[in-house]
């Protein structure tokens, strides 16, 4: 009976810490818009912003000086 009561136990357990990676978003960028407002909204030394989809632009994007951005593509591209 304890074996069984343990061996529930430990299912559960490991159902419980896969569900996270399974419900888990992607926080990637996929818009020019999000991009910009990404990059508006940067502070600190280090900021990272992933790359979800391939990106085109309408017109010129700037960094600011001030930024330190770092943009990760993912295999995608701007």
């Amino acid at each position: 009976m304890k074996q069984r009561i343990f061996a529930i136990l430990l299912l559960l357990t490991m159902i419980f810490t896969l569900v996270p990676t399974a419900w888990a978003e992607n926080n990637g960028i996929t818009t020019e818009a999000e991009l910009r407002t990404a990059i508006e909204n940067a502070t600190g030394e280090k900021n990272t912003i992933t790359l979800a989809e391939d990106i085109g632009l309408a017109s010129t994007l700037e960094i600011p000086a001030d930024k330190h951005i770092e943009i990760q593509g993912d295999g995608h591209s701007i």
